[in-house]
């Protein structure tokens, strides 16, 4: 579903799985869409492909940062 920044009908698609899952069995955790626009899920996955360990130090060391990082996309 590569056009959920701009389709409702692909949010509201991806919200009902995430919703039927849960109720098929709510002691999972269900990850709505990975690798682009977040919409639902008890998962949030972040792509970075940096090798620099000190990069990936500076984006993801403490709760700040991540948000900054998630913030700043």
């Amino acid at each position: 579903m590569p056009h959920l920044a701009h389709s409702a009908a692909q949010r509201y698609a991806v919200r009902g799985l995430y919703h039927l899952l849960k109720a098929l069995d709510p002691t999972r955790p269900v990850i709505g869409n990975d690798g682009w626009e977040y919409v639902s899920g008890d998962l949030l996955g972040i792509h970075d492909y940096t090798h620099d360990p000190d990069a990936i130090r500076d984006r993801y060391s403490d709760a700040a940062r991540v948000g900054h990082t998630i913030d700043s996309g």
